[in-house]
């Protein structure tokens, strides 16, 4: 029901998504500063994949991957914590009801610093490419994210929501609180 009344606040395509404000979050690229960053060699991509890089559009066929190893030894470690999960799956004790969300793409939603979009550079067959929205893979993307979901929603955390990174869990006692407590965490209150 809550879904059926709200249809339009959900993303059911990739274009129905929008990008979190860089005053929100940004994923930075933090390099020491005594170590060169290389460039990538070309990638030669196959004939029938072309298409997929070329139109730019997502395609549940083809997946771009990138070696970020080169680039993540050139980046300190962020120390924002990750939360404890043994910590995170006790405090769902005593809650009758959850509900499960998956929250990955919303990986795709927080952008690359300007300034640090080009570090993330390699070479195809049809060009040269980076990524200007924080792509899986590179150092520190984990602590970015969940950096931004305590930010959203640090006024339930641990009172009706638990989250490890893109994994949450809304938690109620009764039936009716389940109901107002993920109205509260899809759509802000």
């Amino acid at each position: 029901m809550l879904r059926k009344h709200n249809a339009d606040a959900f993303a059911w395509t990739p274009a129905d998504m929008t990008r979190i404000p860089r005053s929100v979050a940004e994923h930075e690229l933090k390099t020491y500063p005594h170590i060169e960053l290389r460039v990538q060699r070309k990638r030669s991509i196959a004939i029938d994949r072309r298409k997929v890089v070329k139109d730019e559009k997502p395609n549940d066929s083809w997946r771009m991957c990138i070696d970020f190893k080169d680039l993540n030894k050139a980046c300190p470690k962020d120390l924002y914590p990750l939360p404890e999960i043994d910590w995170k799956i006790e405090s769902l004790m005593g809650f009758k009801y959850k509900c499960f969300l998956d929250a990955y793409k919303g990986y795709h939603q927080i952008q690359m610093a300007k300034k640090d979009e080009e570090k993330s550079a390699f070479h195809t067959d049809e060009g040269i490419f980076y990524y200007t929205k924080m792509p899986f893979g590179v150092k520190n993307a984990g602590a970015t994210y969940q950096r931004l979901v305590d930010t959203i929603f640090e006024g339930q955390m641990r009172r009706n929501l638990e989250a490890y990174v893109d994994d949450m869990v809304i938690k109620s006692k009764k039936e009716l609180e389940m109901i107002k407590d993920v109205k509260e965490t899809l759509f802000f209150g």
